[in-house]
């Protein structure tokens, strides 16, 4: 071969694979709850943090709720998911919003961060705490949210109260219950404290909204765990940032996000994003508040679903396993 074909045929090989690298590239997906979502703003800042430090591509992809896309993740149709502890353990038993579909392909990744909820009205609202609610009209049903249907039914059981108590007017996800409460539609919606929908509201309903305190008193745990296991009570005052926590003290419910990978995942790929977090803690916490309260020490806790194997690679590398 001449050197002239030689020079035509590396040009040729060079050429293909410029082409072909395009191709090569994979974008990562990490499913969430929709826009205006503590899931979906958590997977953003994941996302933003996977894509600096490891130079991948990551990506948030908004379904209408959990119940469609966890079981993506176990048919290994999406790589990620961000879901709340309870919603986990239903989603691989086939219980709850899952009932006979078990999802056993599901694995976990790590906790990230708990994730505090409760009832808000508007501010100026005679609604004076959640024993109030009894005969209101409440957000309801979230037909393609179902895990919000548990957490809005934790948190009456908390104050004595069912969805007979109150006058339910069905929303298809929370945020379709927030915007009702701004349009007055609704006497109280259910919402996760700091998420962008309920800064939505606090800014578009004259004298903003405010969080209504749970019952916290006697077996609060047993009466949350009844309708939504692994809810926790928790407390909370006001403080500089306008989100609706008025009442000092403020009682309300908590529930820790995780994150979830199916089976076939490969290993190297689960590997990289838990120790990616584990390490990023001041990078998350720069991309979302919220991630103040994640503890990485805290990322491998008890759980009926299963670990991943890559997860469980680095925890046992850094004891947090055996």
């Amino acid at each position: 071969m001449t050197k002239r074909s030689l020079s035509i045929f590396a040009g040729l090989v060079l050429g293909a694979a410029a082409l072909a690298a395009p191709a090569a590239a994979q974008t990562t997906s990490i499913g969430t709850n929709p826009q205006g979502s503590l899931f979906y703003t958590t997977g953003t800042a994941i996302a933003s943090v996977m894509n600096e430090k490891t130079g991948e591509q990551y990506r948030v992809a908004p379904f209408g709720g959990s119940s469609t896309y966890l079981p993506m993740v176990s048919r290994g149709e999406l790589e990620f998911g961000l879901t709340n502890s309870a919603e986990a353990a239903f989603a691989y038993q086939g219980e709850g919003m899952f009932e006979g579909t078990a999802n056993e392909n599901l694995r976990l990744v790590g906790s990230l961060f708990p994730a505090i909820n409760g009832f808000m009205v508007r501010a100026d609202s005679d609604i004076k705490d959640a024993a109030d609610l009894a005969g209101r009209r409440v957000a309801s049903e979230f037909t393609a949210g179902r895990t919000f249907h548990y957490l809005t039914g934790a948190a009456l059981a908390a104050s004595g109260l069912t969805w007979d108590d109150v006058t339910p007017v069905p929303v298809p996800q929370y945020v379709a219950g927030i915007d009702m409460l701004i349009d007055g539609r609704v006497d109280a919606a259910y919402a996760t404290v700091g998420v962008a929908a309920a800064q939505r509201a606090m800014a578009s309903i004259s004298g903003g909204i405010r969080f209504l305190s749970l019952d916290h008193s006697g077996n609060v745990e047993e009466r949350m765990n009844s309708v939504m296991p692994t809810a926790e009570p928790v407390t909370m005052s006001p403080g500089e940032v306008e989100n609706g926590i008025v009442e000092d003290p403020t009682y309300l419910m908590q529930m820790q996000f995780v994150l979830v990978a199916g089976a076939d995942m490969p290993e190297e790929e689960v590997y990289q994003i838990t120790k990616t977090l584990h390490e990023s803690k001041s990078d998350l916490a720069a991309a979302l508040g919220a991630f103040n309260r994640f503890d990485p020490s805290n990322m491998m806790t008890d759980s009926p679903v299963p670990y991943h194997e890559g997860a469980l690679r680095y925890y046992r590398e850094i004891g947090l396993a055996e």
